[in-house]
């Protein structure tokens, strides 16, 4: 098992704003990554070709963002600071 903080990028029109979360698979992290972007709001959004991102049918697009392997014991030191997914 190997760990990640990462980011979820949600859009409306011009806004754009990160959530930052931490999240632990023995998976591809980029993969992984993608597959919480399009479980972040709705269960089963769809990938918009158009938008460029999951749509979730209430004006907000999500995409994964950028992320980063770290350490366990940072990984466990960010308790309580980021979300864990």
């Amino acid at each position: 098992m190997k760990y990640y903080v990462g980011k979820i990028v949600d859009r409306m029109g011009e806004y754009e704003w990160e959530t930052t979360i931490r999240f632990c698979t023995d998976r591809n992290p980029e993969a992984y990554l993608d597959i919480l972007a399009m479980g972040w709001r709705l269960e089963d959004a769809e990938w918009s070709e158009e938008y460029g991102g999951y749509d979730h049918g209430d004006g907000i697009v999500v995409t994964a963002g950028q992320w980063k392997e770290v350490s366990q014991s940072t990984y466990e030191g960010l308790d309580g600071i980021v979300t864990v997914l």
